[in-house]
């Protein structure tokens, strides 16, 4: 091979490889949610169209997670930061999807300790993985539920601070703290592959 060809061929695969990388990285994990602004009130923050908020984006990634890379073995990276609140709090959050399908509905939920916040004046940042498997499934034993499906669409997806009849206060987000400066990041990982990291989020 002449020196100009050697040279054409060697700068041929710096171009390609790292194109091929980056190809295989987007293959291997997806960004599935990314709320990045205050919340004002209690209640639900989610991406998913209802009719009470129809210019929300649509459900990202809202494919079938059983078929290759098949999502649904994979791992959540989770990323929350609570940059700024009213006041001192401890609280909880949860990450929630929800479906429908065969006129019965489904969701499933990521309830960590990781997402346990005690916010004292200073800004927070955590990270963490999740198995996709260990999200827990509500409702399964009541007739008009189902357990989850990841071969089905998800109709909405999000996070909420609980405020359920049984959740302590030490759980519940004081409404005097809000607004609350928040952002809350979930990138899927197929099985086996490494995530790249969140400086690309």
């Amino acid at each position: 091979m002449q020196p100009r060809q050697l040279r054409v061929a060697l700068l041929s695969i710096l171009i390609v490889l790292p194109l091929r990388l980056v190809a295989a990285s987007a293959e291997n994990e997806a960004l599935v949610f990314d709320w990045n602004q205050p919340i004002t009130k209690p209640g639900r923050f989610i991406e998913g169209k209802t009719q009470w908020k129809p210019d929300n984006p649509d459900v990202r990634v809202n494919t079938d997670w059983t078929k290759p890379p098949f999502y649904a073995n994979g791992t959540y990276q989770v990323r929350v930061i609570v940059r700024q609140m009213k006041k001192h709090d401890d609280f909880k959050l949860l990450f929630n999807h929800w479906q429908t399908f065969d006129g019965k509905h489904a969701e499933t939920t990521m309830v960590s300790p990781e997402l346990a916040f005690q916010y004292r004046g200073t800004p927070i940042t955590r990270t963490f993985e999740f198995p996709v498997k260990n999200l827990k499934s509500a409702h399964t034993s009541v007739s008009t539920f189902s357990p989850f499906d990841w071969s089905k669409p998800r109709e909405l997806v999000g996070f909420f601070p609980p405020a359920f009849p049984n959740t302590p206060d030490s759980g519940k987000l004081d409404p005097e703290a809000l607004p609350v400066d928040i952002r809350f990041t979930v990138v899927v990982v197929a099985p086996g592959a490494k995530f790249s990291g969140w400086k690309n989020y």
